[in-house]
C-alpha cells in the first residue's frame, strides 16, 4: 500500500512539474512579448488565403512550401500559437517516461526544456516562420525516436507527419537523423522489418517531393536525405546480423561521406544559403542548460555507466546538433533530442539522491521537491539572460552585425516603435490603400503585418529566400542607374495599378562634427605604406550592394573597383557608374536631407558628394548612435540608418 501511495506521489509530481513546464512557456513568452510572433504568421490573418499572402510577399506570386504549415496556424486564436511548443514539451516528458519509467525525471526535463532560451526565442529570432514550423519536424523526429524503443504504433505516426511536412525544407533533416542511426545502432529484435519499409518509403517520398519542389533550400537536404535514406536501406536489406560493430561505424561515416558531399554539390550549384539566426557563440545560449547536461550524460554512456539504452537517441542528439552548427534553423529540431538525452544524466542524479537520503529516513519526494526548487530557481536565470546577450536579434540583420562586431551597446532603440512609426507614414503619405514598397526582406514582414493592421494593401518587392527571379528584380531596381531604376519601379506600379511606391534602404556612417562619412570609421594596413591607411567598412544596404550586383547578373568591376580588398571596404569602392546606382544616391540623399553639411566617400574622393537623383523624396528617417570609434584620423561617432523614400512626379 505504502508503495502505491509513493508511485501516486511520484506521478502527480511528474504531472505538476509537467504543467508548471507549460505555463512558465506561456508566462515567458508574454513577458518578453512574443506571443503575436513570428511577424509572417500574424500578417497572414490579415490577409485571404495563402495565394493572396504570397503575391503580397513576393511579386512573382511564388510560394514557400511551409507557408502552407503557416497559414493553418494563422487561423487560430493567437493565444493557441504556442501549441507547437507544448505538443513538444509533452512529447519530451512522455519520451522521457519511456526511457526512464520515473515521472519525476521526465517532469524534471520537461521544464528544463521550457526554460531553454533557444524554446522562447524560437518564436522571435527568424521572422519568416521557418524556426517556428521547425517545431513540427522536431515533433516528428521525437515520434521516431519513440517508435525505436518498439512501439511501432509512434513510428507508423511519425512517418505519416513527416510526409505530411515534405514541403518543409527542414523535414528531411529527419530522414538523414533516421537513416544514420539505423546505421550506427542496426535494427533490434523489437524493431524487426517494419521501420526498415517505413525508412524506404520516407527516401522514396522524399526523392518524389523534391523533384516536385525543385532544389533550392529543400533539396540541400532532400538530396542528403534521399542518398544516405536509399544506401542506409540497401545495407540493411542485405545485412542479417552479420555487419561487425566496427565495419558498421565504418559504412556507416562512409554513408556519411557520400551524402555531405552530394550536399556540397548541391549547395555551389544553387547557391543556397544556410540560416543563420545568431553569433556562433550565442548558439550555446539557444541549447541552454541542455548542452550543459549533454556532457556528462555522453559520458555515463561511454563509461557504461547509464541504466538504460540511449544509443537510439545519442545518435539523432548528434547528428542535429552537427547540422544545426551550420544551418542554425535546425536548432529547433536538435533542441528536444539533445534534452532527451540528458536523462541519462538527471535520472542517475535523481537516483543517487534518493539512495543517499534514504540513509537518513528522508523521504525522496521530500528531498526530490527541494532539488526541484534550487532547478526552479537557477535556470530561470538562463531565460533572463537573453536581453544582454547576443541572441536577441534585430530583424536587421546588419545592424546587428555591426553592434557584435565593433562591440557596441545600443540604448534607446525601439525596434518596433521604428518599424509602427514607418507605417504610419506610409500609411498618411499614400493617396490610396494601396502601396508598392522596395526592400530587403528583413523589413518585409514586420511591415507587411504592421501596414495590414492599418488597412493598408501592400505589394513588396523584395529578397526573398526562395524565388530567384524576386531576387533578380530588387536587384536590379538598386543596382541600375536612379533614372533606369524610377522607370522600373513605375512601370510595375503600372501593372499593379498602384500609384504609391516606396524605397527602404538601412546604411551605417560615421559622423564627426556635421560632416558624414559613409561606412565605419577604420584603419586599413597596406603594403608599402608605414603608417595604417584611412578606411570605411559598409553595412546595411550599402554592403548588400555585392550580393544585390551578382543577382542582377552585373559586372562587379564596372561600379566598384575590385582589388582584392575586404568586401566591406570593396563595396564603397564606386566607380564613376556606382555612385549612380539607386542605391548609392538614396544614401547620400538621406544624408544630406538629414541636415549634413558634407557627405563623404572618402575611400573615392575626398570632395564631398552631391546626388544627382531628382523625383524622390524622403518622408521618414531614424537614426540610432551605435557607439564611437577612435582613429589616428580622429573620433568619430557611428550610426545606423533607416530612411524611406517615395517616388514623386
Amino acid at each position: 500500500m505504502m508503495k502505491t501511495s509513493l508511485n501516486n506521489k511520484v506521478f502527480i509530481a511528474g504531472i505538476i512539474l509537467l504543467v508548471a513546464s507549460i505555463i512558465i512557456h506561456y508566462a515567458s513568452l508574454y513577458i518578453f512579448n512574443f506571443i503575436d510572433h513570428p511577424y509572417t504568421l500574424k500578417a497572414m490573418r490579415n490577409t485571404g488565403s495563402v495565394q493572396e499572402y504570397c503575391r503580397t510577399i513576393d511579386i512573382s506570386g511564388a510560394c514557400m512550401g511551409y507557408y502552407i504549415y503557416l497559414w493553418l496556424f494563422s487561423n487560430i486564436p493567437v493565444q493557441l500559437s504556442p501549441i507547437l511548443q507544448v505538443l513538444v514539451v509533452i512529447l519530451v516528458y512522455l519520451t522521457v517516461y519511456k526511457l526512464t519509467r520515473n515521472h519525476i525525471v521526465s517532469g524534471i526535463l520537461a521544464l528544463i526544456y521550457s526554460l531553454t532560451p533557444g524554446v522562447i526565442l524560437a518564436y522571435s529570432l527568424d521572422q519568416t516562420g521557418l524556426v517556428y514550423t521547425a517545431s513540427l519536424v522536431a515533433i516528428t523526429l521525437l515520434l521516431l525516436i519513440r517508435g525505436f524503443t518498439g512501439e511501432q504504433l509512434f513510428m507508423v505516426l511519425g512517418v505519416l507527419l513527416y510526409i505530411l511536412l515534405l514541403l518543409h525544407p527542414l523535414t528531411p533533416v529527419v530522414l538523414i537523423a533516421t537513416s544514420i542511426t539505423y546505421l550506427v545502432v542496426g535494427e533490434t529484435s523489437k524493431l524487426r522489418k517494419t521501420p526498415l519499409l517505413l525508412l524506404i518509403a520516407m527516401s522514396t517520398a522524399t526523392l518524389i517531393a523534391m523533384i516536385v519542389n525543385s532544389v533550392s533550400y529543400y533539396g540541400l537536404y532532400g538530396v542528403v536525405g534521399v542518398v544516405i535514406g536509399l544506401i542506409s536501406s540497401l545495407i540493411l536489406l542485405v545485412d542479417k546480423g552479420e555487419i561487425k560493430p566496427g565495419y558498421r561505424v565504418l559504412i556507416s561515416l562512409s554513408v556519411i561521406v557520400i551524402g555531405v558531399l552530394m550536399g556540397l554539390i548541391t549547395s555551389r550549384l544553387y547557391e543556397i544559403e544556410f540560416t543563420v539566426l545568431v553569433e556562433n557563440k550565442s548558439l550555446v545560449v539557444l541549447y541552454g542548460i541542455a548542452s550543459i547536461l549533454s556532457i556528462p550524460s555522453v559520458i555515463l554512456v561511454y563509461a557504461g555507466k547509464s541504466s538504460i539504452n540511449i544509443k537510439h537517441i545519442l545518435v539523432p542528439a548528434v547528428v542535429t546538433l552537427i547540422i544545426s552548427m551550420f544551418d542554425q534553423a535546425v536548432y529547433v529540431v536538435a533542441l528536444p533530442v539533445l534534452v532527451v538525452l540528458n536523462s541519462v544524466f538527471i535520472l542517475t542524479l535523481v537516483s543517487q539522491l534518493q539512495l543517499a537520503f534514504q540513509q537518513y529516513r528522508k523521504t525522496p519526494i521530500s528531498i526530490l521537491g527541494v532539488f526541484i526548487l534550487v532547478l526552479l530557481v537557477l535556470t530561470p536565470g538562463l531565460i533572463y539572460a537573453i536581453p544582454v546577450s547576443n541572441t536577441k536579434t534585430s530583424i536587421d540583420r546588419e545592424l546587428q552585425v555591426l553592434i557584435v562586431d565593433k562591440g557596441f551597446a545600443v540604448e534607446n532603440y525601439d525596434e518596433k516603435t521604428v518599424l509602427n512609426e514607418i507605417a504610419s507614414r506610409i500609411a498618411n503619405y499614400s493617396q490610396s490603400n494601396r502601396v508598392l514598397i522596395v526592400a530587403h526582406w528583413d523589413y518585409t514582414y514586420s511591415l507587411l503585418s504592421m501596414l495590414s493592421s492599418r488597412g493598408v494593401d501592400t505589394q513588396f518587392i523584395t529578397h526573398t529566400h526562395g524565388d530567384h527571379s524576386s531576387r533578380k528584380l530588387l536587384s536590379t531596381i538598386m543596382t541600375s542607374h536612379w533614372n533606369t531604376s524610377l522607370k522600373i519601379m513605375r512601370e510595375i506600379a503600372n501593372q499593379t495599378n498602384t500609384r504609391d511606391v516606396y524605397i527602404l534602404v538601412s546604411f551605417a556612417y560615421s559622423k564627426r562634427g556635421n560632416d558624414s562619412f559613409i561606412g565605419v570609421a577604420g584603419t586599413l594596413n597596406l603594403p608599402g605604406y608605414q603608417y595604417p591607411q584611412e578606411a570605411y567598412y559598409a553595412y546595411g544596404d550599402t554592403y548588400r550592394i555585392l550580393e544585390y550586383l551578382h543577382y542582377a547578373n552585373k559586372t562587379l568591376s564596372n561600379y566598384v573597383y575590385n582589388v582584392g580588398l575586404d568586401d566591406r571596404l570593396t563595396a564603397l569602392l564606386w566607380t564613376s557608374s556606382g555612385e549612380e546606382l539607386l542605391l548609392n544616391q538614396l544614401v547620400v540623399k538621406a544624408l544630406i536631407d538629414t541636415g549634413y553639411s558634407r557627405v563623404y566617400n572618402r575611400l573615392i574622393n575626398i570632395n564631398p558628394l552631391n546626388p544627382s537623383i531628382e523625383n524622390v523624396e524622403l518622408i521618414y528617417y531614424y537614426d540610432v548612435k551605435t557607439g564611437s570609434i577612435r582613429t589616428i584620423y580622429g573620433e568619430y561617432e557611428i550610426h545606423y540608418m533607416v530612411a524611406v523614400f517615395k517616388l514623386v512626379a
